[in-house]
Protein backbone atom coordinates (compact mmCIF):
# COMPACT_ATOMS: atom_id res chain seq x y z
CA UNK A 1 0.00 0.00 0.00
CA UNK A 2 2.86 2.36 0.84
CA UNK A 3 4.37 1.85 -2.65
CA UNK A 4 1.09 2.74 -4.37
CA UNK A 5 0.89 6.02 -2.42
CA UNK A 6 4.41 6.85 -3.58
CA UNK A 7 3.49 6.18 -7.23
CA UNK A 8 0.32 8.30 -6.98
CA UNK A 9 2.34 11.12 -5.37
CA UNK A 10 4.90 11.03 -8.19
CA UNK A 11 2.21 11.08 -10.88
CA UNK A 12 0.43 13.96 -9.11
CA UNK A 13 3.70 15.91 -9.00
CA UNK A 14 4.19 15.49 -12.77
CA UNK A 15 0.61 16.57 -13.46
CA UNK A 16 0.91 19.62 -11.22
CA UNK A 17 4.13 20.75 -12.88
CA UNK A 18 2.35 20.71 -16.24
CA UNK A 19 -0.70 22.52 -14.88
CA UNK A 20 1.10 25.72 -13.92
CA UNK A 21 1.06 27.01 -17.45
CA UNK A 22 -0.45 30.48 -16.99
CA UNK A 23 1.88 33.38 -16.33
CA UNK A 24 1.02 36.75 -14.87
CA UNK A 25 0.19 37.98 -18.35
CA UNK A 26 -2.96 35.83 -18.28
CA UNK A 27 -4.79 34.05 -21.06
CA UNK A 28 -4.74 37.05 -23.42
CA UNK A 29 -1.17 36.16 -24.48
CA UNK A 30 -1.05 34.38 -27.79
CA UNK A 31 1.64 32.09 -29.13
CA UNK A 32 4.05 33.75 -31.53
CA UNK A 33 6.37 32.23 -34.08
CA UNK A 34 10.04 33.04 -34.14
CA UNK A 35 11.32 35.18 -36.97
CA UNK A 36 12.86 32.23 -38.85
CA UNK A 37 10.68 29.87 -40.83
CA UNK A 38 11.44 27.68 -43.81
CA UNK A 39 13.58 24.58 -43.93
CA UNK A 40 16.56 24.94 -41.57
CA UNK A 41 19.49 22.77 -40.56
CA UNK A 42 23.23 22.36 -40.71
CA UNK A 43 25.54 20.82 -43.30
CA UNK A 44 26.57 17.16 -42.94
CA UNK A 45 28.88 14.96 -45.01
CA UNK A 46 26.36 12.30 -46.10
CA UNK A 47 22.87 10.85 -45.81
CA UNK A 48 24.15 8.23 -43.33
CA UNK A 49 22.20 8.33 -40.07
CA UNK A 50 24.49 9.38 -37.20
CA UNK A 51 25.07 7.31 -34.07
CA UNK A 52 24.60 10.47 -31.95
CA UNK A 53 21.25 12.24 -32.36
CA UNK A 54 22.10 15.69 -30.99
CA UNK A 55 23.48 18.50 -33.12
CA UNK A 56 27.11 19.29 -32.37
CA UNK A 57 27.36 22.46 -30.27
CA UNK A 58 29.61 24.03 -32.91
CA UNK A 59 26.97 23.80 -35.65
CA UNK A 60 24.83 26.82 -36.49
CA UNK A 61 21.29 26.26 -37.69
CA UNK A 62 20.77 28.12 -40.99
CA UNK A 63 18.32 28.09 -43.90
CA UNK A 64 18.74 25.04 -46.16
CA UNK A 65 19.41 26.19 -49.74
CA UNK A 66 18.11 24.49 -52.85
CA UNK A 67 15.18 22.27 -53.72
CA UNK A 68 14.71 19.16 -51.57
CA UNK A 69 15.28 15.94 -53.50
CA UNK A 70 15.15 13.46 -50.63
CA UNK A 71 14.60 13.18 -46.88
CA UNK A 72 16.05 10.35 -44.79
CA UNK A 73 14.12 9.75 -41.58
CA UNK A 74 16.62 8.09 -39.26
CA UNK A 75 15.28 5.38 -36.97
CA UNK A 76 14.57 6.20 -33.36
CA UNK A 77 17.91 5.49 -31.69
CA UNK A 78 16.32 5.08 -28.24
CA UNK A 79 13.90 2.25 -29.06
CA UNK A 80 14.91 -1.03 -27.47
CA UNK A 81 13.55 -4.43 -28.45
CA UNK A 82 12.11 -5.70 -31.66
CA UNK A 83 13.90 -5.98 -34.97
CA UNK A 84 16.41 -3.28 -35.92
CA UNK A 85 14.80 -0.44 -37.81
CA UNK A 86 16.23 0.97 -41.00
CA UNK A 87 16.27 4.58 -42.21
CA UNK A 88 13.25 5.56 -44.31
CA UNK A 89 13.95 7.43 -47.54
CA UNK A 90 11.18 9.84 -48.59
CA UNK A 91 11.18 11.34 -52.10
CA UNK A 92 8.75 13.47 -54.09
CA UNK A 93 7.25 10.27 -55.50
CA UNK A 94 5.92 9.56 -51.97
CA UNK A 95 3.43 12.38 -52.56
CA UNK A 96 1.64 13.66 -49.47
CA UNK A 97 4.17 12.06 -47.09
CA UNK A 98 6.91 14.14 -48.76
CA UNK A 99 4.89 17.38 -48.86
CA UNK A 100 3.70 17.00 -45.25
CA UNK A 101 7.27 16.39 -44.07
CA UNK A 102 8.52 19.41 -46.04
CA UNK A 103 5.71 21.60 -44.67
CA UNK A 104 6.23 20.46 -41.06
CA UNK A 105 10.00 20.96 -41.16
CA UNK A 106 9.49 24.42 -42.66
CA UNK A 107 7.33 25.65 -39.76
CA UNK A 108 8.78 28.27 -37.43
CA UNK A 109 9.51 27.47 -33.81
CA UNK A 110 6.57 28.62 -31.66
CA UNK A 111 6.96 30.70 -28.49
CA UNK A 112 3.91 30.97 -26.19
CA UNK A 113 4.50 33.81 -23.69
CA UNK A 114 1.67 32.54 -21.47
CA UNK A 115 3.59 29.32 -20.66
CA UNK A 116 5.80 29.77 -17.63
CA UNK A 117 6.18 26.12 -16.55
CA UNK A 118 6.75 23.13 -18.78
CA UNK A 119 5.74 19.52 -18.03
CA UNK A 120 8.44 17.23 -16.73
CA UNK A 121 8.59 14.93 -19.74
CA UNK A 122 11.34 13.60 -21.94
CA UNK A 123 11.40 13.82 -25.72
CA UNK A 124 13.26 11.34 -27.90
CA UNK A 125 15.63 13.23 -30.19
CA UNK A 126 15.10 12.52 -33.89
CA UNK A 127 17.30 13.04 -36.94
CA UNK A 128 16.05 13.81 -40.43
CA UNK A 129 18.59 14.27 -43.18
CA UNK A 130 17.97 16.32 -46.31
CA UNK A 131 19.60 16.27 -49.74
CA UNK A 132 19.15 19.28 -52.00
CA UNK A 133 21.00 20.35 -55.14
CA UNK A 134 23.17 22.49 -52.85
CA UNK A 135 24.28 19.74 -50.44
CA UNK A 136 23.32 17.45 -47.56
CA UNK A 137 21.91 18.71 -44.27
CA UNK A 138 20.62 17.58 -40.91
CA UNK A 139 17.20 19.20 -40.43
CA UNK A 140 16.21 21.44 -37.55
CA UNK A 141 12.94 20.02 -36.19
CA UNK A 142 10.63 22.91 -35.22
CA UNK A 143 9.69 23.04 -31.53
CA UNK A 144 7.29 24.81 -29.22
CA UNK A 145 7.84 26.79 -26.04
CA UNK A 146 8.83 23.75 -23.96
CA UNK A 147 11.20 22.52 -26.71
CA UNK A 148 8.98 19.59 -27.70
CA UNK A 149 8.55 18.95 -31.42
CA UNK A 150 5.48 20.66 -32.86
CA UNK A 151 2.56 18.23 -33.33
CA UNK A 152 2.77 18.64 -37.12
CA UNK A 153 6.42 17.54 -37.01
CA UNK A 154 5.67 14.45 -34.91
CA UNK A 155 2.74 13.50 -37.17
CA UNK A 156 4.82 13.91 -40.35
CA UNK A 157 7.63 11.75 -38.92
CA UNK A 158 5.16 9.04 -37.90
CA UNK A 159 3.56 9.06 -41.36
CA UNK A 160 6.99 8.82 -43.02
CA UNK A 161 7.92 5.82 -40.89
CA UNK A 162 4.89 3.75 -41.99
Amino acid sequence: MHRSHWIVSCLLAVVLVGCGSQSASGPSSTPTSTAVSGLRGYSVASLACPAVTAAPASETIAPVPGVVAVFVVCPNAVLVGGPPRTPRTVTRSDGVVFTDLLAALSLPDIIDPSVSVCPAMAMVPRVILIRTGAGTYSAHLPTGTCHFYLPEVSSAIQAAEK
